[in-house]
């Protein structure tokens, strides 16, 4: 990442709690998490046939700026770098740059990715000019066909004059967070990312990223075809069950960031 957190020897004493825990395959952290996934809203402007919300029967909502203060403030001692997203599209949510600039003022980092639908003008000067370290922009195709194909209720030609826009700012800004561009790798689009990486490259952003596809648990089914891929006989726990903590947007923790359907609630 192109941002660096500065430890004091409490961090690093936690971090190595941490790692101990991880070693170990401890049931009870002897830490607290360095990351915390914040659930700003679960309500999304898109249907993406990869993601899990479709299968979610959780009630949607908005997180409640008092709630959100109260989290980030339990856990400032500890936690370094606070993501603002989970189940939904963040930019939603009507008091977001209230929410980063109060994680900017008690010495927070912060990120959030977005598909980028709604990242209007508006948007994006208050994004350039806020505290905000990290924004991590989705999208998933070269050509209007296939990312219409995968983001459903979306528009290729909206979105990408949006994160035209952005980038232009950023370009001519001292202050822009650190950005990354994405694209789910899928059998849909897996012919255009090499197309994707050599265009956005030459762009503004600090980092283009082709991600792999990730099964969500309690989604054995998906809407597109997954790439093939060789099976791993012993893959290695994740880390971030030791890293990270995710919370939905009522106040409800959760074990994994990955669990959009409540299935490991603490």
């Amino acid at each position: 990442m192109g941002f660096k957190a500065s430890l004091s020897p409490r961090l690093i004493k936690n971090r190595l709690r941490l790692l101990r825990s991880y070693l170990k395959k401890e049931s009870v952290s002897r830490g607290f998490p360095v990351e915390l996934a914040i659930e700003l809203t679960n309500h999304c402007n898109a249907n993406c046939i990869m993601c899990p919300r479709q299968k979610m029967t959780r009630e949607k909502g908005f997180m409640d700026i008092d709630l959100f203060k109260k989290i980030v403030d339990e856990v400032k001692e500890y936690t370094e770098f606070i993501f603002l997203h989970l189940a939904g599209e963040p930019l939603l949510h009507p008091q977001l740059m209230p929410m980063i600039r109060y994680c900017g003022d008690i010495g927070l980092k912060t990120g959030l990715s977005t598909n980028a639908i709604i990242l209007d003008k508006k948007k994006s000067e208050q994004l350039v000019h806020s505290p905000l370290d990290l924004l991590v922009l989705s999208f998933d195709g070269v050509t209007k066909e296939t990312y219409e194909k995968i983001r459903k209720k979306a528009n290729f030609e909206t979105t990408y004059q949006n994160i035209e826009y952005f980038l232009q700012l950023k370009a001519e800004s001292q202050k822009a967070p650190y950005t990354m561009i994405q694209l789910i790798y899928q059998q849909e689009n897996f012919t255009e990312a090499k197309a994707f990486y050599l265009k956005w490259k030459k762009s503004a952003v600090d980092v283009v990223r082709v991600k792999p596809y990730l099964n969500y648990p309690g989604l054995e089914e998906y809407l597109g075809k997954k790439p093939k891929r060789k099976t791993v006989a012993h893959p290695k726990a994740c880390v971030l069950l030791w890293r990270q903590l995710a919370v939905y947007w009522d106040g409800t923790v959760a074990a994994c960031c990955m669990d959009f359907l409540s299935q490991a609630v603490l």
